[in-house]
């Protein structure tokens, strides 16, 4: 059984989530940290509530990425177990 295919789909895999969680930390780098109520900030209020959505959706694809990444190692380990007891 030849699992070359699927462990470079599973390696991909892997670096898409951490190439994610790299766009993540590169894009908090920028991030204004201040909480802004003022009615003269409104502008600043919006671009905040902007960027914590953005926050929200990136941190909800890597919750997925990240499960799917290890649903993927368990299985690849599965793969490879059966067939090394199937050869004995």
């Amino acid at each position: 059984m030849n699992l070359t295919p699927y462990v470079i789909a599973w390696m991909l895999l892997g670096v898409g989530t951490v190439g994610l969680a790299l766009y993540r930390k590169f894009q908090t780098m920028r991030e204004d940290d201040y909480i802004h109520i003022e009615a003269w900030r409104k502008p600043q209020v919006a671009e905040q509530e902007v960027m914590a959505h953005k926050f929200h959706v990136i941190d909800r694809v890597g919750e997925v990425l990240t499960a799917l990444t290890a649903f993927g190692a368990l299985a690849l380990a599965f793969a490879w177990i059966y067939a090394r007891l199937n050869h004995l």
